[in-house]
């Protein structure tokens, strides 16, 4: 199934198209599960036609197409539309940059955390135990692979 076939079916045809690809979805799902003998690659091919199904879907509803109506291949409108006919708002180039230099800032700093309380636990617990062993040594009550101290 190709995008370009996908483009030129109605809002009706490709809610058909996707409900069988569930099914099929489900029935590939049913089947290795109760051990029947099924294609690992079908899995990925029905997966990845559901996306493609979806991603037409969605540019007609961004587009605004009557339904049926061909489109060049990409979503008309383009970066200048702000708001989608569903009513969500889209966001802008400077906008969407913004919110993705936050996260990465608050990704290391969480790692950090986490590093220095595993530090933390590792210098208490085997550092100790360590340093115990070498005392023990020190004072000669370890035992040692060689012969008895007479």
């Amino acid at each position: 199934m190709e995008a370009k076939e996908l483009r030129t079916r109605s809002r009706e045809e490709l809610l058909d198209e996707l409900l069988k690809l569930r099914k099929e979805q489900f029935a590939l799902r049913m089947q290795r599960a109760t051990g029947q003998a099924v294609k690992p690659d079908q899995f990925g091919l029905v997966r990845r036609n559901i996306a493609r199904l979806k991603t037409v879907m969605r540019e007609q509803e961004i587009a605004g197409l009557p339904a049926g109506a061909a489109t060049s291949g990409a979503p008309a409108g383009g970066a200048a539309a702000d708001t989608a006919p569903s009513g969500r708002v889209q966001p802008s180039a400077a906008t969407a940059s913004e919110g993705r230099s936050a996260a990465p800032q608050r990704r290391a700093k969480k790692t950090a955390k986490k590093g220095a309380r595993k530090a933390r636990a590792s210098s208490t617990g085997r550092a100790k135990a360590g340093a115990r062993k070498a005392s023990a040594r020190k004072k000669g009550r370890a035992k040692t692979s060689g012969a008895k101290k007479s």
